[in-house]
Formats: structure tokens, C-alpha cells, sequence
């Protein structure tokens, strides 16, 4: 039977200002970002969580924003260039949302646009964003089969950041190679998905060193000598936090092997950190049924999907129907767990920290190029523009988080997971804290052979992990003040 989809707004259904444009496919309002996490925060305001004032707390520490933030720099006396801005949205970014049609992908997105509209304004960009701009435009217009398609992000500090969708297929990069050689040979970092099934960050060296061998690597190892051969000088760089090389909870969830105290542990820290979002879930077997509606197995049986210009959106988020059950959704609703969410979360909280860091002056300025499934851009894009609910994602899902310390566990799976667990009734948020901020890094010229070295956000900037997280009793004390108002 086919799973029932949360509706969300279509001809049908949707707000009234909805747009329709010259070939009858149905675009979302331009604000349907803003009013999905206006939907988020009107139905968990009650009171606030004690993982929200974690989450704010990191955001502060790492120093990235907290919700949508402006696309261009402030002028020294505070103003701001408000036409500059809505020409980069309108003429740049991609447009809020399109309702894709039974066949063939709408015409109507970022591959129509004139750069000559916005050409003065380009001018504060850095060359070779323009470049990437074109050359991913000229792609777009032709339309070739597996295109994926690129979003831009103005980065406080002006850096330029590119959100590239990629088919990771071996054949797909040899039909797409002359355009990505064009792009990725521009970048001042190239951010690549890892292989959930090695260690964070050994992916970087695994695909130049397989696709040496002749090993496939799913297009990223090519991708990667392409880029070096273009010119590229910069730094590769993994993003996507996962990791089940000792634990695949992902299957896990999906199989149904975990033992009922696992769940049971895991709804006493939801109650503890987000009671609002566990008196929605309703209890540990709701929330084991909720955790496998959003594996990668059950949400790819589910054939529904929205565009934004050509960005596919797949049924990536649940909702909890009225009715008790379990919904897929198109677009976030405020139940976002599992592997996939957390990646999207995590890895957009380390594109702001790099964007931060590259601002800051302590890498190289120039063009952030993010590559990865085109799938994970409807959940990524989202929380680009809201880093703080992203943070409190990945607190909530803090288990994939702990997955990696299982590597220290010697012994059979049970081991591991029993790990896991007691990591989430008591966790250590100084050593969470330093684990989210720390981004595995890759020279491009390195001499013989490849090596990863982690840079460490705390470390660099001379900071305690501790010192960015409130003690138990702070935040006990502001939930309380905060509710008394």
C-alpha cells in the first residue's frame, strides 16, 4: 500500500498567492522557506528546551548565524544595499519552490536567467564565482540528461558558496566531466560526500587512491584529478558526517535489531532535551517506528516529489498525522530525524564554520563548492538558511553523532551499541561540541601521497569547548525564566 503524503501546498491546497508560470507548473511562494520554519516554531513555542539553548549557545561559539542571513555585507555605517540584495535573489539564487509536473522538468528556474541583468552587481564577486555561475548555466540550458542542478549561497563575510547537485555514477561524471572541470577547477574548497561506511574523512584519500587502482568510487575520485588537472589548488574537504563504519545504524533502524532499550534511553534524552517533540512522537515505540519512516530504504519507496527551479525534493521529512500515523512530508515539519537529516543538518552547520574561517582569513578566500546527491539539496538548502534549528537536529539525532566513538569498542555490534546508548543517557557536550566543529581537510598539493588533517575550530580560534556550552544548572535556569515570562 502505497504511504499516505502530508500535503503540502499545490493548486489544491496551497496559499493563495501561489504563481503559476509559462508552462502551467505551479511555483511556490517566495517566502515557502520562511513559512515552513514559521510553522516549526509556532508548534514547538511553548516553552523552551533546554536543546535549543544548547544549540543557540554552539551557534554563538562558532559565530554563524542563527536564522536567514543577509547576502551581502553591511556598509561601514550599518546600511545595507537592499536593491543589491533582491537582484542576487532574483537574479542568482535559485527561485523558493516549483511543484514538478507529471513529465519533464519545469522551465522555468535559474537556467533562464541573464547574468547581464545583475552584471554590475557581479562585479563584487569574486571572478571565478561568475565563472562557475556561467558554466553551470550553460549546462542547465541545454538540458542534457542527468543534470543536477546549483544553488548559490552570499556567505556573511562576502564568500560565494555553491550548493553543486551530483549523480555519483561513474558514467555520470564522464558525461558531465567537461562542466564539472569548469567549475570545480575555479574552487577555493571543494566539499565532496563520503562513503558512510568509512570513517569520517578517509573517503578524501579512498577515492584518489581507488580511482587510481581503477576501483569505481561512484565519480568522486575522477571528479577529484579532474579538478587538479583544471587548475585547482585549493582544499577538498567532508562535510557529510556519517558514519557506520563500526555501527550502521541506518540498517539498524531498518531491520529492527536494536533492542527496546535503546529506543527507551533514547525517548528519556528527547524528553529531558525536547519534551515538546517527544509529546509529539508519543513514546519509545513511536519513536522506533518514526526513526525507520526516515531511513533511506522506506522514504525511496515513496514516489513523490517537489522541485525548486531543477532541484528535486524526495520525501525527506515526516509529519505525525492527526490521525496518530506517521506521514511523509516534502518539506520539513519539525519530526526530522535519522541518518539522512542529520547529514544534511551537520553538513550545513560545517559549510557556515568554513565560510567563517575563510572569512576570518585562516584558509584561503575564494569560491566554497559543496558536491553531493542531488537529493540532499532540498533538505541542505534549508537548513543553509537556518543554522540554529540545524543545530538542534543534530543534537536531537545525537546518536549518529556517537556512532564514530564505537570505533574505540572491541567486540561483537552489541558492544557498540550499548556505547551508543550510554552516550545518550549521559552525554559529554564538551567533546560534542569539538566533534561538530571539526572538519576533516585535505591539501590538494600534497607531494607523494594524499593526508587528511582535521581542523579543529576550538583549537584554532583558542577556545574550551566547555566554556561554549551552559552547565546543566544555567540552562535549568533559563528554561525557568524564560517560562515564568
Amino acid at each position: 500500500m502505497k504511504d499516505p503524503t502530508f500535503p503540502v501546498p499545490s493548486p489544491e491546497n496551497g496559499p493563495r498567492n501561489e504563481k503559476t508560470d509559462e508552462s502551467g507548473t505551479h511555483r511556490l511562494p517566495d517566502d515557502y522557506w520562511f513559512r515552513v520554519m514559521s510553522s516549526i516554531a509556532e508548534r514547538f513555542s511553548e516553552d523552551v528546551s533546554p536543546i535549543s539553548v544548547r544549540a543557540h549557545a554552539l551557534v554563538r561559539a562558532f559565530g554563524i548565524p542563527s536564522g536567514q542571513f543577509s547576502t551581502l555585507e553591511s556598509h561601514p555605517d550599518g546600511s545595507r544595499d537592499t536593491d543589491a540584495e533582491r537582484l542576487y535573489a532574483g537574479h542568482v539564487a535559485a527561485p523558493a519552490g516549483v511543484r514538478s509536473p507529471e513529465k519533464g522538468i519545469p522551465s522555468s528556474a535559474a537556467i533562464d536567467l541573464s547574468l547581464a541583468d545583475c552584471r554590475d552587481l557581479l562585479k563584487s564577486m569574486d571572478s571565478r564565482s561568475v565563472a562557475i555561475i556561467e558554466a553551470d548555466l550553460a549546462e542547465a540550458k541545454a538540458k542534457p540528461d542527468g543534470y543536477a542542478p546549483m544553488l548559490y549561497f552570499r556567505m556573511p563575510g562576502g564568500v560565494d558558496l555553491f550548493l553543486k547537485g551530483y549523480v555519483h555514477r561513474d558514467e555520470e561524471q564522464e558525461k558531465h566531466g567537461r562542466l564539472l572541470r569548469e567549475i570545480t577547477g575555479r574552487a577555493q574548497v571543494i566539499a565532496v560526500e563520503g562513503y558512510a561506511e568509512y570513517k569520517t574523512g578517509k573517503s578524501l584519500t579512498n577515492y584518489l587512491r581507488f580511482f587510481k587502482r581503477g576501483i569505481s568510487t561512484d565519480g568522486y575520485g575522477e571528479l577529484m584529478v579532474d579538478a587538479m588537472e583544471a587548475g585547482f589548488k585549493g582544499i577538498f574537504a567532508e562535510v557529510d558526517p556519517r558514519d557506520w563504519s563500526h555501527v550502521d545504524l541506518e540498517r539498524a533502524f531498518s531491520e529492527s535489531s536494536l533492542p527496546d532499550s535503546f529506543f527507551e534511553t533514547y525517548f528519556e534524552y528527547l524528553k529531558r532535551e525536547s519534551p515538546e517533540v517527544a509529546t509529539g512522537i508519543g513514546g519509545w515505540r513511536r519513536l522506533r517506528e518514526l526513526l525507520d519512516r526516515q531511513t533511506h530504504r522506506h522514504l525511496a519507496s515513496v514516489n513523490e516529489e517537489l522541485r525548486d527551479g531543477t532541484v528535486r525534493y524526495g520525501n525527506r521529512f515526516v509529519e505525525a498525522g492527526r490521525d496518530g500515523d506517521f506521514r511523509t512530508s516534502l518539506s520539513p515539519t519539525g519530526f526530522e530525524f535519522g541518518s539522512q537529516l542529520f547529514s544534511d543538518a551537520l553538513s550545513a552547520i560545517r559549510l557556515h564554520i568554513i565560510a567563517r574561517i575563510m572569512a576570518d582569513g585562516k584558509i584561503p578566500k575564494g569560491p566554497i563548492l559543496d558536491i553531493q546527491g542531488d537529493l540532499h539539496l532540498s533538505g541542505k538548502q534549508f537548513f543553509m538558511r537556518y543554522p540554529e534549528y540545524a543545530m538542534e537536529i543534530v543534537l536531537r539525532t545525537l546518536l549518529e553523532l556517537l556512532s564514530a566513538d564505537a570505533s574505540d569498542v572491541f567486540g561483537r555490534e552489541k558492544k557498540k551499541i550499548e556505547k551508543i546508548r550510554t552516550g545518550l543517557d549521559k552525554p559529554d557536550w564538551e567533546r560534542i561540541a569539538r566533534k561538530i566543529g571539526t572538519i576533516p581537510f585535505m591539501n590538494s598539493q600534497f607531494l607523494i601521497e594524499p593526508h587528511v588533517h582535521t581542523f579543529d575550530f576550538f583549537r584554532e580560534y583558542g577556545l574550551r569547548p566547555g566554556d561554549s556550552m551552559p552547565s546543566e544548572a544555567e540552562i535549568a535556569d533559563i528554561v525557568t525564566k524564560v517560562d515564568q515570562k
